[in-house]
């Protein structure tokens, strides 16, 4: 008895920090739960209010939220990809924008982050057959997924396995995984003063002139996070240095990674595999009359011109964009090649959120490329090449970087 008492009191100031802990960061909106955040998401869209949802501590669960957002909100318009596919936004499909948001109108979702690697297309695939709705994916493709020089992370756990996980276990892993980076964020010169500030700082986030919206999460509290909205991610750096007038900057060190041969940009050849993933997946949407359009992302001028002067990637970007060139050309499914990121059509690297990562004003252009082939524009009738046309010259002319602006309709 004595031993449990000492025992009790030891942990007891431990569990009292573990309790505050909790606390703080559930008021924050850091610690609830996906459940709770995705509610929280729906009403504030049904009082006319988007939101943003990032953590800075708490795993942000992100292939978790994207895959029950999309068997939830059944859309029939879905973006596919990486981090490169999430620019994409509702109103380049003439949807959403100002008039109504994704989720309401049941059209558009912006799912990117769901596929990580080619590994996922199958997967991805049986999903889309469970929701049933979709007609249209819209796919960013990696130049790193069909490298077989590159290898994807082993902390991506498996989509099946994450889609069986209860509610339970997967917020309460994502919890106690939040105490390392909670460490090291407080063992920062000023890391607990800044930590403080988020934590005190209004859920409301200024979006534009006299908008906001409620922030889910302490990163989101600067700005950055996944639209309630349509499931994009709003890029705050980025949005802050147009609006300044700064020029290309790129974050992710691009130049540097290929130089190493690394993180992305590692050397290697075509995969023969991986591609037949991709003509699986093609086959699969011929099968179901689903329009399967694919996009080679975008990437700076600096990035293409270090590839170029290093002839292995010179030589495996040249074949990944053929390949990917011809595994649509034969499913007959649109395709864009968008590597050179429409030089010609005044987008300029600026408009570039770093080295391989295009802006919504970059999408527009992608969209608009697209619309071009006609089974394309008679799968997305409510898009149109002339707002396509009006966000790019609004984006040239006015300098805007975010929403649709005068180009959202009617």
């Amino acid at each position: 008895m004595r031993f449990a008492l000492r025992v009790a009191r030891f942990l007891a100031p431990l569990a009292l920090v573990f309790a505050a802990s909790q606390l703080a960061l559930w008021k924050a909106g850091e610690g609830r739960g996906l459940a709770s955040v995705r509610t929280t998401e729906r009403r504030a869209l049904a009082e006319g209010e988007d939101t943003l949802f990032a953590r800075a501590l708490v795993a942000e669960q992100m292939r978790r939220y994207k895959a029950l957002e999309l068997r939830a909100r059944r859309p029939r318009i879905a973006v596919l990809g990486s981090s490169t596919s999430m620019q994409l936004r509702d109103f380049h499909f003439g949807l959403g924008g100002d008039r109504a948001h994704g989720f309401a109108d049941g059209g558009f979702y912006n799912a990117g982050g769901l596929v990580q690697h080619t590994g996922d297309f199958e997967p991805v695939a049986a999903l889309l057959d469970e929701i049933g709705s979709v007609r249209v994916v819209v796919l960013a493709l990696d130049p790193w997924w069909f490298n077989d020089g590159w290898a994807p992370s082993r902390s991506i756990e498996p989509l099946a396995r994450t889609l069986a996980t209860s509610d339970f276990d997967a917020d309460w892993d994502a919890r106690i995984r939040a105490y390392p980076a909670l460490v090291e964020a407080l063992a920062r010169r000023g890391g607990a003063a800044k930590l403080r500030a988020l934590v005190a700082a209004d859920d409301r986030v200024e979006v534009a002139s006299g908008r906001a919206v409620r922030a889910i999460g302490l990163a989101a509290r600067g700005g950055v996070g996944f639209r309630g909205s349509d499931g994009s991610r709003r890029n705050a750096s980025f949005l802050a240095r147009r609006a300044a007038g700064a020029p290309y900057a790129d974050d992710e060190e691009t130049l540097e990674r290929i130089a190493r041969r690394e993180r992305r940009f590692e050397t290697g050849a075509l995969s023969a595999r991986r591609v037949a993933r991709l003509d699986a997946w093609l086959a699969w949407a011929h099968a179901r009359d689903v329009v399967l359009a694919g996009f080679a992302v975008p990437l700076a001028g600096p990035v293409r011109d270090a590839i170029a002067a290093s002839p292995p990637h010179a030589a495996y970007f040249a074949a990944w964009r053929a390949a990917m060139r011809d595994a649509f050309a034969r499913a007959g499914q649109p395709f864009v090649d968008a590597v050179e990121a429409f030089g010609d059509e005044g987008h300029d690297d600026g408009w570039m959120i770093n080295g391989f990562h295009g802006s919504e004003r970059t999408m527009a252009h992608v969209v608009g490329a697209l619309l071009r082939d006609e089974r394309f524009a008679r799968a997305v009738p409510e898009a149109s090449a002339a707002q396509v046309a009006c966000l790019v010259a609004q984006a040239r002319e006015r300098g805007l970087a975010e929403g649709p602006g005068a180009c959202a309709g009617p």
